[in-house]
This record gives structure tokens, sequence and C-alpha cells, in this order.
């Protein structure tokens, strides 16, 4: 059996007949203002598609219940929580009617009309502790920027002390190496002169032994000799 050639989406088919043949019946949505078309296919897919169950949001319907939400729902109970008659007292006109408040010729709406006044009350408490306690804030930092500039200049002073101490030091070191330099050369200066003391000091002792000597013998007799000869 031959293999069936492959096509390609964009390819030219020579066999391609839909021309001559008839058109199939379009989609339901065409037809909507017919009521029956190729033997009823369209009132048979109207009907499947209202016998099927399918979830519907009637929230936009008239007389529909509207899904509750539960964002809205929460907000709602915040709002309650806020009043102590547990009724929401916020009113806001969507359509002013002539000549009330909102329009041109009549005096806008306030605030404090629109909300309860213990809600207000609550909030200007609120602000007034919110503003003594700016107020401590900025006097604690204003007390604690003086504190870090006292510090740091005291920090800055004792750098600089101790580096004025070390430079004292180096100083000190350098002089009292100096001065053991100096003492070493006076310890050698000394040590020579008491072995040159100790040099002539022998030199003279032994000239004075040898004198002694040879004077000890000039006096000695020479009996013991046998040809004793006096002294002149």
């Amino acid at each position: 059996m031959p293999e069936r050639p492959r096509r390609c989406f964009n390819s030219y088919r020579p066999d391609d007949d839909r021309e001559t043949q008839p058109r199939a019946v379009e989609r339901d949505y065409r037809y909507r203002h017919v009521r029956s078309v190729s033997n009823g296919a369209v009132d048979k897919h109207r009907a499947s598609r209202s016998q099927s169950p399918r979830p519907r949001n009637n929230r936009h319907q008239v007389g529909g219940t509207p899904t509750p939400d539960p964002e809205r729902t929460k907000l709602l109970n915040l709002l309650k929580d806020l009043d102590e008659t547990g009724e929401i007292n916020l009113t806001i006109p969507h359509s002013p009617s002539p000549g009330g408040p909102g329009t041109k010729n009549g005096p806008r709406p306030r605030l404090h009309s629109w909300i309860a006044p213990e809600l207000l009350k609550n909030v200007g408490e609120v602000a007034a502790q919110m503003a003594s306690c700016d107020k401590e804030l900025q006097e604690m930092w204003k007390y604690h920027k003086e504190e870090f500039e006292r510090i740091r200049n005291n920090a800055n002073r004792i750098s600089q002390c101790m580096e004025e101490l070390m430079e004292n030091l180096e100083a000190l070191t350098s002089a009292m190496h100096r001065s053991f330099d100096s003492i070493e050369v006076q310890q050698q200066h000394a040590a020579d002169s008491a072995h040159a003391v100790h040099n002539a000091l022998r030199t003279a002792l032994r000239e004075t032994l040898i004198g002694q000597l040879l004077s000890h013998e000039r006096i000695v007799p020479r009996s013991t000799c046998g040809n004793f000869v006096p002294r002149r």
C-alpha cells in the first residue's frame, strides 16, 4: 500500500472542493432570530444548554439574591464595631436634591454631617494622642541628637589626647634610647679607664717589688759565700 503523503496546513490541495459542497449549518448564535434551522438543531442545542446545571451569578439580576462578599462583610463588621449602638451612621447622599447640600446653589456637605459625633470624638482624641506622641518623639530625637554630638565631641577629644600621648611616648622612648646609648659609652669609657689604672698600678707595683728585691740583695751579708767583702 503506497504511503500517504503528508499535508501541511498551508498547502494547496488540488482536490479541494469546499466551494462545490453545500455550506454547513453555521453556529447557533448566528441564527438567534430563526426558530428552527436544520431540523431543529438550534432548538435542541438551546434546550440542552438550559437543562445543564451551570452555576450562575445572579448578583446583577433584578430580584435575585446577591452573592455574599466576605471582604465586604468584614468591612461592614469593622464599621459596626466602631459605633457603640451597632449601627452604621455613615450616610453619604449619592444624588443631592436641588437646592440641597452639594449642589450649586446649596451649601457643601461637611464631614461631620456624615460621620457620627462619637466617632469624630474618638478620631480627635487619637489625633491629639498622635500629636503628643509626635512632640515627644521630636523632643527625644533632639535630646538624643545632642547626646550623640556630645559623645562624638568627647570621642574626638579623647582621640586627640591619645595621639598627643603617643607622640610624647615616642619622644620619651627616643630620649631614653639616647640616654642608654650615652650610658653605654660612659660605661665603656669607665671600663677602659679602670683597665688602664689597673695596668698602671700593676706595673708600678712590679717595679716597686723589683726595686725592693734589688735593695735587699745589696744589704744581705755574703758571709755564707766565703768571700766577705764589706760595703764601702
